[in-house]
């Protein structure tokens, strides 16, 4: 595995997410981007840029860079958090 290369890609990956996050924010789930050919909601942009940011991250399990029993613990703590937070 290119370990760099699949870090790298997943620091992008996380900035497009983000991308796509404020744009949901500012124009709201179900403003189009012209730009895109055919052209996309924000709410199915978010959904692809986080699908992309999952993928590298079962990759990384996959390869024992990440380690799923810690992630695991990482996520019930954080969604707790931010159920209360958010919910």
């Amino acid at each position: 595995m290119n370990l760099h290369g699949a870090l790298q890609h997943l620091a992008s990956e996380c900035g497009e997410l983000t991308q796509a996050a404020i744009k949901y924010i500012q124009h709201g789930p179900t403003s189009l981007n012209p730009k895109e050919q055919p052209p996309k909601s924000n709410r199915r942009a978010l959904e692809e840029e986080a699908g992309d940011v999952l993928a590298l991250i079962a990759l990384l399990v996959e390869a024992g860079v990440l380690r799923d029993k810690k992630l695991q613990a990482r996520l019930d703590t954080k969604l707790e958090t931010y159920q209360r937070k958010y919910a």
